[in-house]
């Protein structure tokens, strides 16, 4: 199968990801107003990483300063999450002080600062009404040797008052005159249910193919707990631990081989809204097997995003993975490389 023919197929299983929710159009009279009386009407549609996105009656989606707004007026159902870990949901109104809020929840009105607040976020009875998607592809050509790469990659997420859900998939392809070519690709899952004060209960589902390190596939399920350490409007860190279930089938082996593992995974996000607008991301899983003792397997996947006009932004990322005994006798331990893209958010 051609390089092409890949790339394609790649991309119809990241399209067929994307196309698995429409989105429910919501009302236009969300009003935000600014510290010095200026205001904009349309549909409100997040608050995160210190920006706000509204779509502007009869204009495009614009992005605002958080700390430059001092009043939002929202009827919808809207889940505000602050600094300490908190959860409100209800319609948006004014205060007296304007820097504060009032969300109207089942209970009573909530009055919160608006320098707590770190996200806002349309809900409905199903959940959030816009999920959070972010595509991206790349294609790399050297003329000696005829070396191609491509990567393309998504990433869809939906948060809800009660659990954040996030599907991932990546991508790469390589192929040069003096090579084979070479796959590498992940198909992950993971369901988080939020808890009081910032814990988490999680369930996990992961499929990747690598055959630098001759996996033909590796399946995982596995669940954990952990916590959100920190959570600001420039910043994140989370920690959480558990236990996986794998079967790998590797090489030539007609036998699959099962393990028992546990695994600490460590996330940190990094962003800045203006001068530049500029996204970091890191993600560590550390993976001690139970089975074979002495054996440890890591992933690190790293990613920086600069944006460039509206929703598109080049993107860097840098994948890295290691096993300490390759359960294949020909493999190599390690594998890492690095991605540049372009990528687009909805």
């Amino acid at each position: 199968m051609t390089m092409t023919i890949r790339l394609i197929l790649s991309f119809l299983w990241t399209a067929t990801l994307l196309l698995t929710h429409v989105p429910v159009l919501a009302e236009d009279n969300d009003i935000v107003i600014f510290d010095n009386g200026d205001r904009v009407t349309g549909e409100f549609k997040s608050l995160q990483r210190g920006r706000v996105t509204i779509k502007s009656y009869g204009a495009s989606t614009i992005n605002l300063y958080w700390d430059k707004v001092s009043q939002v007026q929202i009827e919808r159902s809207i889940l505000v999450e602050t600094i300490s870990g908190a959860r409100y949901s209800g319609s948006i109104g004014t205060s007296d002080n304007g820097a504060e809020l009032v969300v109207q929840t089942a209970t009573g009105p909530v009055t919160v600062r608006n320098n707590q607040i770190v996200k806002m976020f349309p809900i409905d009875s199903k959940g959030l009404k816009d999920l959070k998607i972010n595509v991206s592809a790349g294609y790399n050509f050297a003329k000696a040797n005829n070396v191609t790469q491509a990567n393309v990659g998504a990433d869809v997420t939906q948060r809800t008052t009660r659990y954040i859900a996030k599907i991932r998939y990546s991508g790469n392809i390589s192929n040069s005159d003096d090579n084979s070519s070479s796959q590498r690709r992940i198909l992950a899952s993971s369901y988080s249910r939020l808890r009081p004060n910032r814990w988490l209960t999680s369930g996990t589902l992961s499929f990747d193919t690598n055959d630098e390190l001759n996996i033909n596939l590796r399946s995982s399920v596995g669940a954990g707990i952990g916590r959100i350490l920190s959570e600001s409007d420039h910043s994140f860190f989370s920690l959480q631990g558990g236990l996986l279930l794998t079967r790998e089938n590797l090489g030539e082996n007609p036998d699959d081989i099962d393990s028992v593992e546990s695994f600490i995974d460590v996330q940190w996000n990094w962003y800045t809204f203006a001068n530049p607008d500029l996204d970091w991301s890191t993600d560590l899983r550390i993976i001690p097997s139970l089975t074979e003792s002495g054996r440890v397997r890591a992933d690190l996947n790293a990613s920086l995003s600069w944006k460039l006009v509206g929703d598109l932004r080049w993107q860097l990322d840098f994948y890295s993975t290691y096993d300490s005994k390759p359960q294949s006798d020909d493999a190599e331990n390690s594998d890492y490389g690095v991605n540049t893209s372009l990528a687009y958010k909805f």
